[in-house]
């Protein structure tokens, strides 16, 4: 893959490859050096190995996250429960999110209208978090995983 120099660039790269973590660490440098609120969020999916996937039997192009008690913690699209209701809260009215609710009307996944719409808004989220926080969520999740948290 020649280099991107542009978000645009790199959002159609990891549309057509949404696996590629080293893309996705460059993303995250990338929205870094911009000064993008999204950089941290960003850099959490690749620190977590998590990005939004189809579900069977929705339609393309669009993306689901659950919240990670509710799914296994390994699951790509589990997201630490914390930030899963924060998004919740946060998104509800964003144009392009919409919310899948079980029988008890509790909301089980966060659907995006395309991968970009959903990772970006939740990358938004995951920014507004102080520090402190954002280091504490992922460490939870590593654990969780089974996965070395980093120093």
């Amino acid at each position: 893959m020649p280099t991107p120099t542009t978000e645009d660039e790199y959002q159609n790269h990891l549309d057509a490859h949404p696996d590629d973590w080293a893309a996705r660490a460059a993303f995250a440098a990338f929205l870094e050096s911009a000064g993008d609120a999204r950089a941290a969020g960003h850099a959490m999916f690749v620190s977590l190995r998590k990005h939004s996937r189809r579900c069977e039997g929705d339609p393309e192009p669009t993306r689901t996250f659950f919240s990670a008690r509710r799914v296994l913690w390994n699951a790509a699209r589990a997201l630490p429960a914390t930030l899963f209701n924060e998004v919740v809260r946060k998104c509800d009215g964003v144009e392009g999110i919409t919310f899948v609710k079980d029988k008890d009307r509790e909301v089980e996944a966060i659907q995006g209208k395309d991968r970009r719409t959903l990772e970006d808004e939740v990358a938004k989220v995951f920014g507004r978090f102080q520090l402190k926080t954002q280091k504490k969520l992922i460490a939870e999740m590593l654990r969780k995983m089974g996965r070395a948290v980093p120093a």
